[in-house]
């Protein structure tokens, strides 16, 4: 069964920082993999069977690397979302549905039109309503399309309806003309243009959104510090209590941190660019990735992990969703680390843009001097 959650801003933000909810990227299902999922289980392999076929699915399934672990090369978007979105909904997380992955021939099939059923469309919907289990997805207000009318080629359970101001579970049907209960339960149209964004109905989100730009993050103190001094101001920052356990890491008395940033900067799910130079010359350029909208501290406890005993590191903080697409991500760039020895260097937007920039462009003389034959 589909059981999707209209979810405002605000809540969405909150489901994020929680972990009950998850906006989807090819970098999650790769994820998945390196965790061992095989995809083994009956709804797996029916949403496998529907979109590749039985070979295939029994094909995907069986295929390791020389490493043991699963491999799954040849899947389309469809199905790595839809096994993404059944892993998730196991674990109690919504995925964030997502327009691209709605049934193209919607219409045809509403009009039994037979011939357009194999035309080689994915059906995700059809395999998530047929399942016993709750396939957990959730729809953002901003996220309905223009028209107001969401098209899935099935009925699904809708939470939050706003049923005379009171948010109420409901059965959404294609083709419903209007509102009705029947047997206890709710049942509408899948028409929600009276849904989308109202700021005189969803002044909750116009106050959070005031208070963010109304109400500026404290200005951080500049220079060098303490490591434990500089997680006291960015909790001060935060709002958070005084509390050293809330970092997760314990104390260093012995870590300096050398202060340039005037604001904390805020992330969904940063790709973190880093260029290691050791001492003797070599160079290693590298990438990874944070969890979904990091504290400040938990990213700085991330990079602190990536320093090395003989040379320097420099790593650039890029907020993105997914993995870069193309260079010009880099102009999502918020913040950026130098980590020396014993002492962190902390860089806002531009400052970090530049720094980072210095160390790369360094990094690739090095390289190209290396190649050069002797």
């Amino acid at each position: 069964m589909i059981r999707v959650r209209l979810v405002s801003e605000p809540e969405y933000r909150r489901m994020l920082k929680e972990g009950t909810c998850a906006v989807y990227g090819e970098w999650q299902f790769c994820r998945l993999l390196d965790e061992g999922r095989d995809f083994s289980d009956e709804a797996s392999r029916a949403l496998l069977r529907e979109l590749h076929g039985d070979t295939m699915a029994d094909k995907c399934c069986r295929r390791v690397t020389q490493a043991g672990k699963p491999c799954l090369p040849a899947l389309s978007s469809e199905a790595k979302y839809g096994l993404t979105a059944l892993v998730n909904s196991a674990d109690g997380v919504y995925t964030i549905m997502e327009a691209r992955f709605f049934p193209y021939e919607t219409g045809a099939r509403l009009d039994h039109v037979g011939k357009f059923r194999n035309y080689g469309y994915p059906m995700l919907w059809d395999v998530f309503s047929a399942l016993e289990q709750d396939v957990l997805f959730a729809l953002r207000a901003k996220d309905i399309p223009f028209m107001g009318t969401v098209h899935l080629g099935t009925d699904f359970l809708l939470e939050n309806y706003p049923w005379h101001g009171v948010p109420t579970m409901a059965w959404v049907e294609e083709r419903r003309l209007g509102a009705t209960e029947q047997d206890g339960m709710l049942r509408v149209s899948n028409s929600f243009h009276r849904l989308r964004f109202d700021w005189t109905q969803d002044t909750e989100e116009v106050l959070d959104t005031l208070r963010r730009l109304t109400h500026p993050p404290m200005p951080l103190a500049c220079g060098e510090m303490s490591l434990d001094g500089f997680r006291r101001m960015c909790r001060a920052c935060l709002g958070e209590p005084d509390d050293p356990k809330t970092d997760g890491e314990p104390a260093r008395p012995d870590m300096r941190v050398f202060n340039h940033m005037a604001y904390l900067p805020d992330a969904h799910r940063p790709e973190l660019m880093v260029v290691e130079a050791h001492d003797d010359g070599r160079c290693r350029l590298d990438r990874c990735f944070s969890e979904n909208h990091p504290s400040y501290l938990d990213l700085l406890a991330q990079v602190m992990d990536l320093a090395i005993p003989d040379g320097e590191v420099v790593v650039l903080a890029v907020d993105t969703d997914e993995p870069m697409h193309s260079a010009r991500d880099i102009e999502r760039a918020m913040c950026a680390f130098r980590l020396v020895g014993r002492t962190v260097e902390t860089y806002g937007r531009q400052e970090g843009l530049q720094v980072f920039e210095e160390t790369l462009r360094r990094a690739c003389g090095r390289a190209a001097k290396e190649a050069e034959p002797e």
